[in-house]
């Protein structure tokens, strides 16, 4: 009996070894190819200059040599991210690319779920064993306005956030709705940035590969950032006690609206200034219609959940604003999805007279961007990188990660037009 326990642990041993040894390898390709793209990028040469290539350099060397723990994909993955949290480039990302990936319809397929769960993408998901029951009985009286606390994905995913080392936070799942999920498994880590905010590590809820977020905020009881594409739902990773939303617009408000708030005072919503056919059928008809039909004395302009786009388009807009602006008081509306071109929008407006700005600090993924979206696999075929190819202005970069301030602040404690309604009709710098 002892002579075949110890025949038992001498395999699992070697096999445990083997496996860490191909891991390894794998991620050190990977790492190298990942070097190779970073140094073509217009912020890595901007900004891995002196001290911070030296810096650069360290982690580079650390990452490399650093295997010991890495056993699946997503050892690999956590790893290969932390090359990211050194370059201000938020429009930079890293995908990790699953072999399974589950639609909606097959969470209802016990045959899919029961295939899915035996599979490895189930069993290496990462888990920690620990007393959940007692991690949120703990959480359950985190104060409201701290980060640590339980979250709540829609209907889906109930979270506890705690602080799990010096800097880190991780993200345990406490309940779930979803047959692809189980208590104990990983749903975010969290590290905190120098700067403030935190390079973030997500599992998409529906799919569950993992997607780094490299600019992820706590604010409104939410982190803020925590909106997955082709998941199943438009929500964020939402405290439980939060309160309802005034901060954002419904993902189904329409990107374009002009309409008349009270007889001296239009609005218009202004949701991207996209250069992509389709969204330029929409948008050009609207510029068209807004040019001759801004004739109150004070304008409205809402850039809340702008998602950016192309300068070609948003300087058109910025002509009929500032055109207006010498006549009549420009009111902006701006919040953490104002980003990207939107960003650059506002700042071109912000300070101008005859314009404030007012609202919540916008999302700071403003500098370099993509011409093309290009995206290149690594070596393992396990990882894409979105490549950034624009250089960016420096006068950008001191906004990128913070955002753009707003010179009137607005919490999310009532609707914004209501609030911006109030203040209008007591701003002694209203026209008319």
């Amino acid at each position: 009996m002892k002579i075949c326990l110890l025949v038992f642990c001498l395999v699992t041993s070697t096999w445990v070894n083997n496996v860490n040894a191909q891991v390894a390898a794998t991620y050190q390709s990977d790492l190298q190819h990942l070097l190779t793209i970073f140094k073509k990028l217009p912020s890595y040469k901007a900004q891995i200059k002196g001290a911070k290539l030296q810096t650069f350099n360290a982690r580079y060397t650390t990452l490399y040599n650093d295997t010991a723990q890495l056993v699946t994909d997503n050892d690999a993955f956590q790893k290969l991210s932390q090359l990211f949290f050194l370059l201000k480039d938020n429009h930079l990302a890293f995908y990790q690319l699953p072999a399974t990936v589950l639609t909606t319809a097959q969470l209802t397929d016990t045959n899919v779920i029961r295939r899915y769960r035996e599979s490895p993408i189930y069993t290496n998901f990462p888990r920690l064993s620990i007393d959940i029951d007692s991690l949120e009985n703990v959480l359950a009286n985190a104060r409201v306005d701290t980060i640590e606390g339980i979250y709540r994905y829609d209907r889906y995913l109930r979270v506890a956030l705690y602080k799990s080392a010096p800097g880190v936070y991780t993200g345990i799942v406490l309940s779930t709705t979803l047959p692809n999920w189980d208590p104990g498994q990983i749903a975010i880590r969290l590290y905190e940035k120098e700067s403030g905010g935190y390079h973030a590590i997500y599992a998409h809820p529906l799919h569950k590969y993992h997607i780094l977020y490299n600019n992820e905020k706590f604010r409104n009881q939410s982190l803020v950032n925590s909106y997955f594409y082709a998941s199943l739902s438009d929500a964020v990773y939402r405290k439980e006690a939060g309160e309802t939303d005034f901060v954002n617009l419904p993902r189904t408000t329409p990107p374009f609206i002009m309409s008349l708030l009270a007889p001296d005072i239009q609005y218009i919503r202004l949701g991207n200034f996209s250069n992509n056919s389709r969204d330029r059928q929409v948008s050009t008809p609207f510029l068209e219609r807004i040019k001759d039909s801004l004739t109150t004395a004070n304008l409205v302009v809402d850039l809340r959940n702008n998602t950016g786009g192309a300068s070609a388009v948003s300087k058109k807009f910025i002509k009929v604003i500032k055109s207006f602006s010498r006549r009549g008081r420009v009111y902006i509306l701006q919040n953490n999805g104002t980003m990207s071109q939107g960003e650059i929008f506002l700042l071109q407006l912000k300070g101008k007279k005859g314009v404030l700005t007012l609202g919540q600090t916008t999302n700071g993924t403003l500098a370099y961007g993509s011409n093309w979206g290009k995206t290149q696999r690594l070596p393992s075929g396990k990882q894409l990188v979105y490549i950034t190819d624009m250089k960016s202005p420096a006068k950008l970069l001191q906004y990128e990660n913070s955002g753009v301030e707003p010179e009137v602040w607005f919490e999310n404690d009532g609707d914004w037009i209501e609030k911006l309604l109030n203040l209008i009709k007591n701003d002694p710098d209203r026209k008319g």
